[in-house]
Order: C-alpha cells, then structure tokens, then sequence
C-alpha cells in the first residue's frame, strides 16, 4: 500500500507578504488558538532547515499533548516549507507536510497546507475518507477566517 495523501486550500483577500509574514513557523498559536495552546521554536531560528518546534494542544477531552515538528525544507522566495514530525502521540510514520502560498494578484493569496503518511493499521479507506472530509471541512473552515485575522495582525 502505498501513501496516504491529503490536502485543503483557501484563498485569502491578504497580500502574499503579509500572509508569509506572519505564518511563522514557531507561531502555529496564532494560525489555531481554538486547538494549539503553544507553538515555540526549540531549536534553530524558524526559518531554515533543521529547525524545529513543539506544539502543546488539546485533545477534544482536555487531555493536554505535545508533539516535535522539524523543517526539512525552507524557500521563502517560493513562499513555501516542509516539515516532519519527529515525535508525536498518534503512531504516524514519515508524516511529512508542506505549507505553501501562491500570489493570485490583486492582493489575494492562495494557501495551501498538504500532507503524506505511511498507512496506519487498523484503518481502512472508508475511514480515511471521512477523515479526511472531516479535516478539509475544519481547515477550510480555520484558513477563511483567517483572512480576518490576517488583515488585523
């Protein structure tokens, strides 16, 4: 079998650099304050290879969790990065996931957040699928109203 893939995107009426300002890599709190408690840069500056960050949230019954992404990849001329996780609670394995913008003109911006993973056992695809429609109905969800945001950061 081979990777389980998944994506979701939003355009934002946000200029790309004010957008690529503010998504710091250590500063996913300010992207998703209802989920992430703390974002911070453990190691490195935040904004080149090898950089890495813990990521403090929540799990639905208020269980707190931790979790270490690393950057593996930083292009701010292409508005993009990619980054692993190195440490979490919930069994993946080579997750890997990019962060990207692309400049639509007239002050809007498209973002893009995408992920690979090997499968997991004991899920079929039925489950990933919903999921999946899940996870794009809250991101899609979280990336619009952060046109708001963005705009008054």
């Amino acid at each position: 079998m081979g990777k389980w893939y998944g994506s979701v995107s939003d355009t934002v009426a946000v200029d790309i650099d004010r957008v690529w300002e503010i998504a710091e890599f250590g500063n996913l709190a300010r992207w998703d304050p209802t989920s992430i408690e703390s974002s911070e840069i453990v190691w490195g500056d935040g904004c080149s290879e090898g950089s890495t960050r813990c990521v403090v949230f929540r799990y639905s019954d208020g269980t707190p969790g931790s979790l270490y992404e690393r950057i593996t990849s930083y292009d701010p001329y292409n508005y993009t990065f990619t980054y692993v996780l190195d440490e979490n609670p919930f069994g993946y394995e080579n997750y890997e996931s990019t962060f990207s913008l692309e400049d639509c003109g007239d002050g809007r911006t498209t973002v893009t957040w995408s992920f690979e993973l090997d499968p997991m056992d004991d899920y079929d695809q039925d489950t990933i699928d919903a999921c999946q429609i899940r996870k794009n109905t809250i991101w899609q969800r979280k990336l619009g109203s952060q046109a708001v945001r963005i705009s008054t950061v």
